[in-house]
């Protein structure tokens, strides 16, 4: 069973992040409001990342779309043997060099129900390079992770953390979400 939460994820409506830092607030929701931080999504110094787990086969189409609103996904809390999810990376606002590039790495750790560790990858490049358009938007990582739910997988609670760091600035945040296989 699969469960979908029709959630408007605010890393990907909230496209264009507050500049509020000196309030503490990074994040906003669709309405201008500010949004606390959350495990899966966390701000640092005018620093933002959010971990996102979607079960939306179509979020690399939706994310690429040149024109139209701004993408909204499902988060996923549990999926089904076959059924697949993305954990997309998620960050806004890093600092650029002098040629208008950020470097953001991270560490990308996940955890088996059974407390085994299916991924732990460190100093994993997220992105470098040029930024196209205002640093203060959303970007997408470059990592993606992509479950699928596999019969010989353990069930239960399936935990992915990652820390994530702007390299010219120095800030880091660390993101945690889970899923459960049933």
């Amino acid at each position: 069973m699969k469960l979908r939460l029709p959630y408007l994820l605010p890393p990907l409506l909230l496209a264009y992040a507050s500049l509020a830092f000196g309030q503490g607030t990074f994040w906003r929701d669709h309405s201008g409001n500010p949004a606390p931080d959350t495990e899966a999504r966390r701000s640092k110094d005018g620093f933002g990342g959010w971990l996102v787990v979607t079960p939306d086969a179509d979020w690399r189409a939706r994310w690429e779309s040149p024109s139209g609103p701004i993408p909204v996904f499902n988060e996923a809390k549990t999926v089904g043997v076959g059924e697949s999810l993305a954990v997309l990376i998620v960050f806004a606002n890093p600092m650029l060099d002098q040629k208008g590039n950020a470097s953001i790495e991270c560490d990308i750790r996940v955890t088996r129900p059974n407390g085994t560790t299916s991924v732990d990858a460190k100093k994993v490049v997220c992105f470098r390079g040029p930024i196209q358009g205002p640093p203060d938007r959303v970007f997408l990582s470059q990592p993606i992770i992509n479950y699928v739910g596999e019969a010989k997988d353990p069930k239960g609670r399936w935990v992915v953390e990652v820390d994530l760091q702007d390299a010219l600035r120095g800030a880091r945040v660390g993101l945690k979400s889970s899923f459960e296989l049933r």
